[in-house]
């Protein structure tokens, strides 16, 4: 019997050895692969693979006409290539992006400088532009003392007042394209009061159903603060789905990160979009300029986060790109065309 489970126990080791030898030897890598020179239609799409964010429909077709050389001297020079018109409707929206440091912390004030000026407690900001911003919110809000400061501001117009009954049901239970057609049946006029009127949970509902100029007006209005990290986020995604220059996106996703600027640090919220747009965007092409001679208007390379909660939430583009190969087709960003 000792003589049977011995030989047993020989023959499964052997089988098991066999079995891992031989399964080692089938998922070997064949590295003679990379000897093989590629079909010109495979380098192509070897390129956008590498030097944009996934090939959308006719870029191929585009690099085959002008040829792989050609094609890529022309993203390294990124001023020859004419933008796409549809990327700048995107972004037109974002107008954080194009306002310094000083003009965002006026149009975006936080809840509590609001509610301060409304209940006298503070006065209001000395900049006209921030006044006006805060001054407008204040009209548009009734505010009490004696209430917890999250429930302590209340609509002037109540969302009975600028809807019907069947109307606001729509709103809150309808089908996704029921309540797309009453938000956008919102006269412009009334869209701010309509908006602030809609208590905050159902803002948050009607994101997923408003169109991009609707939902970060809905944004605004929930977190005035958040409108600057809304704005970058969605500005990398339409960038890197419309742009032309697709090398020139990917080294500012590069360089943006390469520095990994933590959003919610102190200041760096505000800093941040001149930061990519005045001390990176320019110099990408050129990576030893960036930060060296900034703009005086640029914010220095914003101080980068290494330690404690900074390391463990460090801001990162919403893009990532899968490396080439099969599992590529799955993870990569399908260009809109």
């Amino acid at each position: 019997m000792k003589k049977f489970r011995a030989g047993l126990a020989i023959l499964c080791a052997a089988t098991f050895v066999g079995s891992t030898v031989a399964s080692t030897s089938a998922n070997k890598p064949d590295y003679h692969l990379f000897n093989q020179r590629l079909a010109h239609d495979q380098q192509i799409i070897h390129v956008l693979d590498r030097l944009t964010f996934g090939p959308r429909p006719g870029d191929a077709a585009q690099v085959k006409k002008l040829g792989i050389k050609k094609w890529i001297d022309l993203q390294l020079h990124p001023d020859r290539i004419p933008e796409n018109p549809a990327l700048a409707k995107r972004l037109e929206p974002l107008d954080s992006l194009r306002i310094d440091q000083a003009e965002a912390v006026a149009k975006y004030p936080t809840p509590q400088m609001i509610r301060a000026v409304a209940l006298g407690l503070q006065q209001p900001p000395e900049d006209p532009v921030a006044r006006a911003a805060v001054e407008r919110l204040v009209r548009r809000y009734k505010f009490r003392k004696d209430l917890p400061e999250s429930e302590a501001a209340r609509p002037v117009r109540p969302l009975e007042e600028l809807f019907t009954v069947e109307q606001i049901k729509t709103l809150r239970n309808g089908k996704p394209e029921e309540r797309r057609a009453a938000l956008e049946s919102i006269p412009e006029e009334q869209m701010d009061d309509a908006i602030i009127a809609m208590p905050q949970g159902l803002r948050q509902q009607l994101m997923a159903v408003a169109d991009p100029v609707m939902r970060r007006r809905l944004v605004v209005a929930n977190a005035p603060q958040q409108a600057v990290a809304y704005d970058l986020n969605e500005a990398k995604l339409y960038r890197a789905v419309y742009s032309n220059r697709q090398l020139q996106e990917e080294l500012v996703d590069f360089w943006y990160n390469h520095f990994n600027v933590f959003l919610d640090k102190g200041a760096e919220r505000i800093l941040v979009p001149t930061y990519e747009r005045e001390s990176i965007r320019p110099h990408v092409l050129a990576s030893s300029a960036i930060c060296s001679k900034p703009p005086p208007s640029a914010p220095p390379c914003c101080s980068t986060s290494t330690t404690g909660r900074a390391s463990r939430r460090r801001l990162r583009a919403p893009i990532r790109k899968a490396s080439s190969g099969p599992r590529a087709a799955s993870t990569r960003i399908t260009r809109a065309s």
